[in-house]
């Protein structure tokens, strides 16, 4: 069964990493920790590891974006050997029953990199779709729920 527990500072001792072609797209889980403990903000992000019963397959991550009235899927990072196996939209579809619920925000945004089809292809699944806003090499979409 797959669930989402919540970040602690001893997740950075977990063995995650994504394949060298991936790195150009995310950060290191680490990276992604450091983000949701010690970022000048952090009340308003929040961290969960993805877990397979009791074992770690990922981390997801989100943050709620006042200025935007939306929450912002900052980060979601599977691990290599676990990709393709469907954890990332579960991840996702976990994420959402816990937000809905808050009805802090009607939707959800995220920012890709264009070149990273694999993610697209992932949101898209989801029920993502872009909102029309790009810069430089990213462009966001959104999703209402």
């Amino acid at each position: 069964m797959v669930w989402l527990r919540n970040a602690a500072k001893d997740d950075y001792s977990l063995d995650l990493d994504v394949n060298q072609d991936q790195y150009q797209f995310v950060a290191s889980y680490k990276n992604i920790l450091d983000y949701a403990f010690y970022k000048k903000d952090k009340e308003r992000t929040h961290a969960f590891i993805i877990c397979d019963e009791e074992v770690a397959v990922g981390v997801i991550e989100y943050s709620d974006l006042y200025e935007l009235m939306a929450y912002n899927l900052c980060y979601l990072f599977i691990d290599r050997r676990y990709q393709r196996k469907g954890y990332g939209l579960t991840a996702i579809q976990l994420l959402l029953q816990k937000l809905r619920p808050e009805k802090k925000f009607s939707k959800v945004s995220v920012t890709l990199f264009e070149k990273n089809y694999a993610a697209r292809k992932l949101y898209e699944k989801a029920g993502f779709t872009p909102n029309g806003f790009a810069f430089e090499d990213e462009y966001d979409m959104e999703m209402n729920i």
